[in-house]
């Protein structure tokens, strides 16, 4: 890998060409000329130190256990070269939880905050499902980045009445 690599983790089917595309389950095709890396997209172990340039992680961390959201960011802070970039998307639970006691919501709209609520405490009754085992806020991102090195370089909202919110940051620090 050289420093330009680009990783996307947790990419699942949504593959994306001129990046290493990383996810524990196989895709069902990968195109050819389209880079994939079945492994731990939290350890990395087949990346070398200093050596990625970007990370995306689009709606993957949320189902990372919460204590293991720490470990994750080091390991991705010890792949990525000075300065290098993560981008990532988690659904922000106190937006949902405000829009939720609000009452803002119509019939549709309360379904949607339904599943995003009953998906983030599923796994305490299915611990092997893929279920949300984080819950991120603003606050919890600027908590946990600097923690690992980075510095948050912009937050925004964006999707389904702004939901998603959407991190980017900047290794300044580590491996």
């Amino acid at each position: 890998m050289g420093k330009s690599t680009r990783l996307n983790l947790g990419c699942g089917n949504d593959l994306l060409p001129d990046w290493t595309n990383v996810d524990k389950v196989h895709p069902l095709n990968i195109p050819e000329g389209i880079s994939f890396v079945q492994d731990d997209v939290l350890s990395l172990s087949f990346c070398r130190n200093c050596t990625v340039a970007k990370i995306q992680a689009n709606f993957l961390l949320e189902h990372v256990n919460t204590d293991e959201v720490g470990y994750a960011l080091y390991q991705w802070n010890r792949v990525l070269e000075l300065g290098g970039e993560i981008h990532f998307k988690v659904p922000d639970f106190e937006r949902i939880a405000n829009d939720c006691v609000a009452n803002v919501f119509n019939q549709m709209d309360k379904t949607a905050c339904y599943n995003l609520f009953k998906k983030a405490n599923y796994h305490l009754l299915n611990p092997g499902d893929d279920a949300h085992r984080s819950l991120w806020t603003e606050e919890f991102a600027k908590i946990m980045l600097p923690t690992e090195g980075f510095e948050i370089t912009c937050i925004t909202h964006e999707g389904f009445r702004e939901w998603y919110l959407c991190v980017a940051a900047r290794k300044v620090s580590g491996s």
